[in-house]
């Protein structure tokens, strides 16, 4: 607090000013019922009466408590000098404070934005200028020129070239006409925006919050009920920021709109957000979008959509988006290690949708999903995409007979695609159950491919002008097999084709016996309950075209490849010894399970155990250590 005795009187008073200890932040504090006389904050009763009057005397490292009630000011924040509200007006320490039911309210009677904070090199606004535990309500926005045209900005919070601390604060209601920032407008700011309320708010360009330039860190904030032509919920212009633990949910226009800006969008909740879906970036933007719950969103781009941008989109869970789950335009992005699970679009693309682009898909779950062609992938337009490590299961094409209905797991029009180490399973289309290719190039390498159902081509249906080159897979279980129209014949070396409904190949000689392709049972570990892992004594094991493997290479279970003499057919490499099998061995010593005929090939075969069906408890507890790398591998 400023005092208002100076030092020359001190001096003219005998008083040394070395004499003197440090200076104490004073707590300054309002109450609009003070009575008075006095109102010089320094107690409950002498409060002052404005919230703007506690703050213009206070200094640096001083805060302002003001007590439950409706202010009706507009107000600017100062140089580190916090401000706290939802007191009830007779605490004596700020943690006694209880701001839900103690509600202070700043409104700004329709006079501007209600909350300012603008800093300058001379008076630089840092994360000491605090303002925690308010309702913000009754802005109508500071006019900002964008261009020829004046917008009003930042409804309830207006910050520019200053980064203060915005935090527990519920912001409502503000409703800017074309203009940007309906709850809060952030330009050239570091700022803290952490477990804040948005709710109610709306305008042209961020419902909630309009960040431009700066890296603003947004945290624990929920924003809800926002609307906006673009970004419902946050819209970045230029900016970097940090958006961390929130939930953006139920907003109107995507949840969050990068235009030319750089974000980390980690652990967040980006949920039943209409008219944009949850996450919609331009060229210019480059985002890492990380283990995010991304549910219930409706775009008819998608959920996530990467129109020109730069994306690695990592661990997020990707569910039941009207409109698609991921689609890229021109972009260069990575998908790795999503769940991307029951979406429905009626066009093309159901979980990820590509169109140009350089584009990696890898270690994904993708299941479930619906659209009239390429139930799990569609890519096309000149795409450069790498397909691996990845499970597309029971994903379907159609659902309007006035479309095609292709590729229940994926289409490859006009692209060029290497797809290798995926499992495609249980997945449906009146043509290309797993696999529709028409024009493009398409490299199919060390998948497996089951139980696919269409009616033509179960498995694989190629046509058009594509050149397809299969290598290393296992096709089996399918309402049909491999299956060419009015194209060029593919090449296929290594596969095994087996057991497919109507028949292995259709349009084309069979290519069984020839170039090490097969025709044989590859001896699936548990296909009933979905474990397509092959045995030590299938005969796809050591029986793949090593060349045909990447330096580095890994199979869906990311297992090194190439683990025995030669590499195995399909998309799984007979793997190391594992503690599931090891536990299972334990029990087959200790006579409280029977080994099966796959057991004993397993054990016997590949770790040298004696070919019987009893196994002696050393020989257990000897696969026990190899489980735990305690004993070498081998």
């Amino acid at each position: 607090m400023r005092c208002p005795t100076s030092p020359c009187l001190l001096l003219t008073m005998g008083v040394s000013l070395a004499g003197l200890g440090p200076s104490h932040a004073a707590v300054l504090r309002v109450n609009h019922a003070a009575v008075g006389p006095k109102h010089d904050g320094m107690s409950w009763q002498t409060a002052f009466t404005h919230v703007q009057s506690g703050l213009d005397v206070a200094d640096a490292g001083d805060e302002v408590w003001v007590a439950s009630g409706i202010y009706v000011e507009n107000i600017t924040l100062r140089r580190d000098v916090g401000l706290f509200g939802g007191f009830a007006g007779v605490e004596s320490a700020r943690d006694q404070r209880i701001i839900r039911e103690h509600v202070t309210t700043l409104d700004g009677g329709e006079a501007g934005s209600v909350v300012t904070a603008i800093g300058s090199a001379q008076s630089p606004i840092g994360p000491g200028a605090i303002l925690d535990g308010f309702t913000i309500q009754g802005g109508t926005g500071t006019p900002v020129v964008d261009g020829a045209e004046s917008r009003p900005c930042g409804g309830g919070v207006y910050i520019r070239d200053a980064s203060p601390m915005i935090r527990n604060n519920i912001i409502a209601g503000h409703r800017l006409d074309r203009g940007c920032g309906g709850g809060l407008y952030s330009l050239g700011s570091d700022a803290t925006i952490a477990d804040n309320l948005f709710i109610g708010n709306s305008t042209m360009y961020g419902g909630a919050i309009y960040c431009e330039g700066g890296a603003p860190v947004l945290t624990g904030n929920t924003l809800r009920d926002d609307s906006a032509g673009f970004g419902g919920g946050l819209y970045l212009r230029a900016s970097s920021p940090s958006i961390w633990a929130n939930d953006i949910i139920e907003n109107s226009g995507t949840g969050i709109y990068c235009d030319r800006s750089s974000a980390h969008i980690r652990d967040n909740t980006i949920s039943a957000n209409q008219h944009g879906g949850a996450i919609y970036a331009n060229a210019g933007s480059t985002l890492r979008i990380e283990h995010n719950v991304m549910d219930g969103n409706c775009s008819p781009d998608g959920a996530i959509f990467c129109d020109g941008a730069t994306a690695t989109i990592t661990g997020n869970s990707i569910t039941r988006n009207g409109g698609g789950g991921i689609s890229t335009k021109n972009a260069e992005v990575t998908i790795q290690g999503n769940r991307i699970s029951d979406q429905y679009t009626h066009v093309w693309g159901g979980g990820v949708m590509i169109s140009g682009g350089h584009v990696t898909v890898r270690d994904n779950v993708i299941s479930g999903n619906v659209a009239n062609d390429g139930g799990g992938l569609f890519c096309w337009e000149g795409a450069d995409v790498t397909i691996t490590g990845n499970r597309f299961i029971a994903n379907s094409a159609g659902r309007s007979t006035a479309l095609s209905e292709n590729g229940g797991a994926m289409v490859i029009a006009g692209a060029s695609a290497d797809i290798r180490n995926n499992l495609l399973y249980g997945n449906t289309a009146d043509e290309g159950g797993g696999i529709y290719g028409a024009a493009g190039t398409i490299l199919l390498t060390n998948n497996t491919l089951v139980y696919n159902r269409a009616t033509a081509g179960g498995a694989i249906l190629l046509q058009s002008d594509v050149a397809a080159t299969l290598i290393n897979n296992i096709i089996v279980g399918n309402q049909s097999g491999v299956s060419v129209y009015e194209g060029g014949l593919p090449i296929l070396r290594t596969n095994c084709v087996f057991g497919n409904g109507g028949t292995d190949y259709d349009g084309f000689p069979s290519p069984t016996g020839q170039d090490g392709n097969i025709r044989a049972n590859p001896m699936f570990l548990n296909p009933t309950l979905g474990d397509f892992h092959i045995s030590a004594a299938s005969p796809a094991h050591d029986s793949g075209e090593d060349a045909a493997v990447l330096a580095g290479e890994r199979d869906v279970d990311g297992l090194p490849r190439i683990a025995g003499a030669r590499v195995d057919m399909g998309a799984y490499e007979v793997s190391p010894f594992t503690m599931g099998e090891a536990i299972r061995a334990l029990r087959i010593a200790g006579g409280l399970e029977s080994a099966t005929e796959i057991d004993i090939s397993r054990l016997s075969v590949e770790y040298g155990l004696p070919a019987s069906h009893t196994l002696a408890l050393d020989d257990a507890l000897r696969l026990v250590r190899r489980a735990t790398l305690l004993d070498p591998l081998p």
